[in-house]
């Protein structure tokens, strides 16, 4: 079974639900998934290349970032 679609057609909500939902309602996840799709196609990326590229991406800004840390007063140390 297959389920490659045109780019018109919606795909089936049971297999993708939430993240159809959110390419068909929200500009910005929708301009990340055709880009990732272009850069998928372009560069002839298969889908286990593009999740590792991708999850790396992720893990590469949640390094960058800085995190907020506070001392509660029963002395453990926590994320703000």
């Amino acid at each position: 079974m297959s389920y490659r679609t045109p780019l018109n057609q919606r795909l089936p909500p049971s297999i993708f639900g939430e993240a159809e939902e959110r390419y068909q309602n929200d500009a910005h996840f929708r301009s990340f998934v055709d880009m990732c799709q272009h850069c998928i196609e372009s560069m002839n990326l298969t889908p286990s290349e593009a999740r590792q590229a991708v999850m790396l991406a992720c893990i590469k800004f949640e390094m960058r970032r800085p995190i907020d840390w506070e001392l509660g007063i029963d002395g453990e140390i926590r994320r703000k």
